[in-house]
């Protein structure tokens, strides 16, 4: 038997705008989202969860019995022997329980489905939409979000190194950009952005947009680096961005 999903507590109230729990498409929000689906699935979630390699079939639909089944060239229940009515009413019994179940399964699979689409940004349908299945919709999102470490590495230190790029760029869509990757890269801790690394990329790429503000920062930083200073003393690169933000602002 297949349960019926669990009562979630963070359920989207009526009337309220909906709170996504995937919109910048971070690993942390990802793991967020399945925890919660997982939550409103409850013991759904051994037929749906995307991180086993394989899990249990759901119910198929259950076929009406027909009296021809049971007698051949019969088909008024009415018309059937003793002995074959007997076994049409067996049948019409396990058919009613088994109509049963898989309503109540197509039902909590609905559930979910719902809330899934709720919780996802609409910039995000894109990577499961053409799924069939809700399983199969989760393992999208998985591969999409929290792919396999080895290669989300490699993704995110890849996106990082682009957007230090500043050529032939609005200053504001510069930043946006490079803020979005800078956080994955250091959620990811690649040795990208590690001790002064992410600061000294930072002041190296905004020169581009103001020496002066690069220079007197990087003067610092570069300071901090003689004296063997920890990189953990220096402000944190969002404090820089935040401070490149305030000296750009006309």
């Amino acid at each position: 038997m297949v349960p019926s999903p669990s009562t979630d507590p963070d359920s989207h109230s009526s009337g309220q705008t909906p709170r996504y729990l995937l919109k910048k498409g971070t690993p942390r929000e990802y793991d967020t989202l399945e925890f919660h689906v997982s939550t409103k699935a409850g013991l759904l979630w051994t037929y749906i969860n995307p991180n086993a390699d394989q899990v249990p079939p759901l119910l198929p639909m259950p076929v009406l019995p027909e009296p021809q089944h049971f007698q051949d060239g019969v088909t008024d229940e009415l018309a059937l022997g003793n002995g074959n009515y007997a076994k049409y009413e067996r049948a019409l019994k396990s058919y009613d329980r088994k109509q049963t179940l898989y309503i109540t399964q197509e039902k909590a699979l609905a559930e979910v489905s719902t809330f899934l689409n709720q919780s996802v940004h609409p910039d995000h349908y894109w990577v499961y939409w053409k799924k069939a299945t809700l399983r199969e919709r989760l393992v999208a999102l998985k591969n999409e979000f929290k792919p396999s470490n080895n290669v989300r590495i490699y993704e995110v230190d890849a996106r990082y190194k682009q957007a230090l790029k500043t050529n032939r760029i609005q200053m504001d869509t510069w930043l946006s950009t490079y803020w979005k990757a800078y956080t994955e890269a250091e959620e990811l801790q690649i040795p990208a952005v590690a001790g002064y690394h992410g600061h000294l990329d930072f002041l190296k790429a905004i020169s581009a947009f103001s020496p002066d503000f690069s220079v007197t920062q990087m003067a610092a930083v570069e300071e901090a680096m003689f004296e063997g200073k920890d990189p953990s003393e220096l402000p944190p690169v969002q404090k820089l961005v935040e401070r490149f933000r305030s000296h750009m602002r006309p």
